[in-house]
C-alpha cells in the first residue's frame, strides 16, 4: 500500500473530510486466529462459546507527513 505524503496530517484525522476520498484505499482480508494460538488458557476458554472473526475485511487508507 502506498502512503502519500501530506503537508499537514492533522487534516486527515477526519475521515469524512472531502480530501480523504482522494487517498488510495485497499481492502485487507482478515481471518480469525485459531483458538490454540491465543496466548493464555483464560482467553481460549473465554472465546470458546463466542462467535468471533465475523469481520471478513477492512477498507483502509493511509498518509504520512514524513516524520516518525
Amino acid at each position: 500500500m502506498k502512503a502519500p505524503h501530506v503537508a499537514n496530517y492533522k487534516d486527515y484525522l477526519y475521515p469524512d473530510a472531502a480530501f480523504c476520498a482522494k487517498a488510495a484505499h485497499d481492502d485487507v482480508s482478515l481471518i480469525p486466529p485459531p483458538l490454540v494460538m491465543q496466548p493464555t488458557e483464560y482467553i481460549r476458554k473465554s472465546l470458546e462459546e463466542l462467535e468471533y472473526g465475523k469481520t471478513k475485511s477492512l477498507n483502509v487508507a493511509c498518509t504520512h507527513d514524513g516524520t516518525l
